[in-house]
């Protein structure tokens, strides 16, 4: 399979220094799954949105775009799901 690039805005970078260590831990191991699947198990396409899906860990949803034709993934937003969408 084809690797992609992970790109992380910088807004996105302070949510995830901003988490608990353990949670932090988890969703920096999801990010860096997403180079080899980009479409893991359990993702949701964000509805009204082309390229945009989502994962999630625990109550946590990492925002994030895809753009095949360069092989990229940038991560959007990591919030709670209270505060994600």
């Amino acid at each position: 399979m084809t690797q992609y690039s992970v790109l992380i805005k910088r807004s996105a970078i302070k949510e995830l220094e901003g988490l608990p260590a353990k949670v932090f831990d988890a969703v920096d191991k999801k990010i860096l799954l997403l180079e080899s699947e980009p479409r893991p198990a359990g993702v949701k396409k964000l509805i009204g949105e082309k390229n945009m899906f989502r994962i999630r860990y625990r109550s946590f949803r990492v925002i994030y775009e895809i753009n095949d034709h360069s092989k990229t993934i940038t991560i959007l937003k990591i919030k709670d799901r209270k505060e994600a969408y």
